[in-house]
């Protein structure tokens, strides 16, 4: 997992997975706002009309008349003259998702599932639409559910409409920081398992800033028992708040200091193949996952 990617895959995941359980919420529980139904109308059709070009690219920013700034690959997005700022992300299965798994794009023409989630701020609240492919619309019963100040706020089915050849289209409009696309819903985000495609909004969210931005190296030794996590860069950690997770079992401070700083190494023995590893930052207050990995 890339730093950049990595960083990008936490700005959702302190809103979603890590703060999920945080929600305790339940099907039974949501009630649908019915001010942010997931349908247009036809004026919502019109300004569309020139928001997918031809060979199924988003054209954002380009269909908002504010002022807004796109990184090159689409995944940050800031508005000029205000404390908005986006970052998206896609996981699969719980882990970063790879480029033949899972795509956040806004090139929509592929045979692997993908999506853009296309923020338009105003005053009082987010419209964020949500463009897809076929394949992504039909790999899973997808839900929809909504952050606000990083807790799900809201929870309901995600419906598609048509809105050109292979291109699918829904909005919904919320006093909401954040927005995922998931499989499985509540259930899946607090069993850390997600597929997932999510937006954060950053402005002044002062617990997204104080996650710890670190990179981790996981390698199998040859002995096909031994696993090593490695500090690879990013902040220093407090050895206490480091918690490592093999398939449930927790191990508490593995690196055995004080503090963790880039080449520190944790060894893991009796790794068996298949073995879920999470590497969570445990301060006492939050606990906050930041990474995770299947062990082959």
């Amino acid at each position: 997992m890339t730093e950049s990617s990595r960083r990008r895959l936490l700005a959702v995941a302190v809103g979603v997975i890590a703060t999920a359980g945080a929600g305790c919420l339940d099907e039974s529980s949501v009630e649908p706002d019915e001010s942010s139904e997931d349908d247009t109308d036809g004026d919502d059709s019109n300004a569309l009309a020139n928001a997918v070009t031809a060979d199924a690219t988003v054209e954002y920013p380009a269909f908002v008349d504010d002022d807004v700034r796109v990184t090159d690959d689409g995944q940050e997005i800031e508005y000029s003259g205000s404390e908005s700022a986006f970052v998206l992300a896609a996981q699969f299965e719980g882990a970063d998702a790879t480029a033949d798994e899972l795509r956040v794009s806004r090139d929509l023409d592929s045979d692997v599932p993908t999506a853009y989630i296309a923020p338009v701020v105003d005053s009082d609240s987010v419209t964020y639409h949500v463009f897809a492919n076929g394949p992504f619309v039909d790999h899973a019963d997808w839900t929809l559910v909504e952050l606000v100040d990083n807790t799900p706020a809201d929870e309901r089915q995600a419906s598609f409409d048509d809105l050109q050849a292979g291109v699918f289209h829904l909005e919904t409009s919320a006093d909401a920081d954040g927005l995922v696309v998931v499989d499985g819903g509540q259930d899946a985000l607090e069993a850390g398992t997600a597929t997932l495609v999510g937006i954060h909004r950053r402005g002044t969210d002062t617990e997204t800033e104080s996650v710890p931005q670190v990179a981790f190296d996981i390698e199998r030794l040859d002995d096909e028992a031994t696993v090593e996590l490695t500090h690879t860069g990013g902040d220093h950690l407090e050895g206490d708040a480091v918690v490592v997770e093999v398939d449930g079992d927790r191990h508490e401070n593995p690196f055995g200091v004080e503090t963790v700083t880039a080449g520190e190494t944790a060894t893991m023995e009796d790794v068996p193949t298949g073995a879920e590893l999470t590497v969570i930052y445990d301060d006492g207050e939050t606990a906050t996952v930041m990474t995770t990995a299947k062990i082959e």
